[in-house]
């Protein structure tokens, strides 16, 4: 998602400029993403159909430049409404990268999956206790025990 949507952010964009701009990001610090496995990515990606690469003459030498497919672009949408909708108290890194690339959205997408994602937020919060139920079950004092 993270590759995906900073080529439809910046394209056309060569494999050098998507890592400069993913480190900028600090991607190496929150999300996993080593600078040299952004170029696998890419052509990873390339393959599956999802980006194009077309190579450019640049004084003398030849630079790979990458853009979204058609098929890429879905694909993306996909990744980021699911990320944006999906509550996982374990795990909040595909929520917070599809959110910081929320400009990439329609507007009226983003309001509809933020309010599914609070409603599974909602859900989430429920099943834990309430300062006024017994807490019993989870081995904790009761308020007016503390």
């Amino acid at each position: 998602m993270l590759l995906l949507g900073a080529v439809a952010m910046f394209e056309p964009v060569n494999g050098y400029q998507i890592r400069r701009e993913l480190v900028s990001w600090q991607v190496d610090k929150w999300a996993r993403v080593n600078p040299g496995s952004i170029y696998n990515g890419l052509a990873t990606l390339t393959k599956q159909g999802h980006l194009r690469r077309h190579d450019l003459a640049d004084g003398g030498r030849e630079v790979a430049v990458y853009e979204a497919t058609v098929k890429g672009r879905a694909e993306l949408l996909q990744l980021m409404v699911r990320a944006l909708e999906e509550v996982d108290p374990y795990n909040r890194l595909a929520f917070h990268a599809a959110f910081g690339m929320a400009p990439l959205l329609d507007k009226a997408q983003v309001v509809h999956s933020l309010e599914v994602r609070l409603r599974g937020l909602a859900e989430a919060l429920s099943a834990f206790p309430s300062p006024g139920r017994s807490h019993r079950s989870t081995g904790l004092p009761t308020p007016s025990a503390r």
